[in-house]
């Protein structure tokens, strides 16, 4: 069955406000969560992994809540529009979003790229990837409406995001950049072949410039990767760590990241002229493996799923522009510091 637009505008603000009205919008530190042997438990009474789990719920539901904001704001507009111009909210919404068919061009251009995951011909695969083609435009269209709407009419979220709770990190013996005294410390969990790590990585190269005078970076091993690579490429630069050449190590691992292989960790090592027995030696020592399995457990301690996982001064960070949003999060966390 065919739902109006009407019709959409009551199912989503029914769900927003109900949402919001029957939940509180974020859980505070020390808020009673239950009774259990004539004991009041709140949320920072709980093990550190399932304080990780709570906020990561809360988290979800103020992202279901924004989403639903947003949705309601297309929705209420294109009503708007409707019930101005006399013509139906399908046919406003097909005037704004609709999206022509991509060229051939642009199909096969897609598939090319995506080839060794597609795994078909391109001529049994064509109707869907001219779908998705479609659905990318149309939501380009979409996102390209809504954020104009906000701007012209003052828009302002008044939903709080849930504030994470506040982890004890035990950074003593790990890498890092910038003052060891820093009264804001940021802590990455990160695994060499996680595409996103290395992205990642420029932009902490960026903050650490930034903030090169007030914030310690300290880098910790999660080798999540199954094919164990990644686990044997920590382990040498626990070892390059042991010749004060980690962080060339480490970004000479990433900038090779898809070449990744068993042994490449000897010829890192000589590229960059590292005391070639010195550093067997420590391979072939438990050294390596002990410092890479030490940031693993605290990485599971806290709960730490995916790379990569970033705390900043003990709280987890969620943000949804790494770039824009972490050079803000640290600012405020160095104005509250001082």
């Amino acid at each position: 069955m065919k739902i109006t637009t009407i019709e959409l505008r009551s199912i989503f603000l029914a769900a927003v406000f109900a949402i919001t009205a029957g939940l509180n919008p974020v859980m505070a530190d020390d808020a009673a969560m239950f009774e259990f042997n004539d004991k009041t438990y709140e949320a920072s009474d709980l093990p550190e992994v399932l304080q990780r789990l709570l906020h990561d719920a809360e988290l979800k539901l103020h992202q279901n809540k924004t989403a639903l904001v947003d949705e309601a704001l297309v929705v209420m507009e294109i009503d708007k529009r409707a019930a101005a111009s006399g013509k139906t909210g399908e046919d406003i919404a097909a005037d704004l979003f609709s999206a022509d068919p991509p060229s051939d061009e642009a199909v096969t251009a897609f598939y090319e790229e995506h080839k060794a995951r597609i795994n078909q011909p391109l001529d049994a695969i064509k109707p869907q990837i001219v779908q998705l083609l479609v659905q990318q435009e149309q939501a380009k269209k979409q996102q390209a409406f809504l954020t104009e709407l906000k701007e012209k009419n003052g828009f302002k979220l008044l939903l709080e995001p849930p504030k994470a709770p506040e982890i004890e990190l035990d950074v003593s013996g790990f890498p890092f950049k910038g003052p060891e005294d820093a009264k804001v410390v940021l802590v990455e969990f990160a695994d060499y072949q996680c595409p996103h790590c290395k992205r990642a990585g420029e932009v902490l190269k960026k903050v650490a410039d930034q903030f090169k005078d007030e914030l310690k970076i300290v880098f910790m091993d999660y080798p999540i990767n199954r094919s164990g690579i990644s686990r044997k490429i920590a382990e040498g630069a626990a070892c390059a760590a042991e010749q004060d050449k980690f962080w060339e190590y480490h970004d000479l691992a990433f900038s090779d990241q898809r070449a990744l292989k068993d042994d490449s960790a000897p010829k890192f090592a000589e590229q960059l002229g590292l005391d070639n027995s010195a550093f067997t030696a420590c391979l072939a020592s438990d050294k390596p493996a002990a410092h890479v399995q030490r940031g693993e457990e605290q990485g599971k301690r806290l709960g730490v799923n995916s790379t990569p996982t970033l705390f900043l001064n003990g709280r987890k960070l969620d943000v949804d522009n790494l770039e824009e949003d972490l050079p803000q999060a640290i600012q405020q966390a160095l104005t509250a510091a001082n």
